[in-house]
């Protein structure tokens, strides 16, 4: 979940590989599942997520970060959140930038088709704003964001970079 200024440029592409990590403050939630694979059981090749964040604080949702975490064995584990890796961050923009107050609620709906190369990620977002203070428990129809569809190819032959 990120947050960051919102950009005037219409030309921003879905997807953005990020050349560092970023800080947690940039985040407006924590981090979350998006897809599993587990190499010891039959790999599903559709896969389907809901993500729910509420907001703590106010800020503006830009897109959504994703980073690889492996779990290897029970003692070994790869997070590229915690560790420098050769894997980058990937940001997946939104169309439009959105404000999120606290008590908002971020919905992410996420369909994986790993039956394609490159894959194929459908994100789709909805948010729901918090009752307004005063307001009774009855809270607002979630807000449509947007669907985003990406296809994560693999860098080309010198396209990635080592980090220091």
């Amino acid at each position: 979940l990120a947050r960051a200024a919102p950009t005037s440029d219409a030309a921003v592409p879905s997807e953005v590989r990020l050349p560092v990590a970023l800080p947690e403050a940039a985040l407006l939630g924590e981090r979350q599942e998006l897809e599993s694979l587990d190499a010891e059981a039959p790999v599903m090749l559709e896969q389907n997520r809901v993500l729910l964040w509420t907001a703590a604080t106010s800020g503006t949702l830009t897109g959504f970060v994703c980073a690889p975490r492996m779990e290897l064995d029970a003692e070994v584990t790869i997070d590229a959140w915690d560790e420098k890796t050769h894997w980058r961050h990937v940001a997946v923009m939104l169309p439009e930038a959105a404000l999120v107050d606290p008590g908002d609620v971020i919905h992410l709906e996420v369909q994986i088709d790993l039956r394609r190369f490159p894959a194929e990620y459908r994100f789709t977002t909805y948010l729901k704003k918090a009752p307004a203070p005063g307001e009774s428990g009855s809270s607002s129809t979630p807000q449509p964001l947007g669907t985003v569809v990406i296809k994560l190819e693999p860098p080309r032959l010198g396209e990635e970079k080592a980090l220091d």
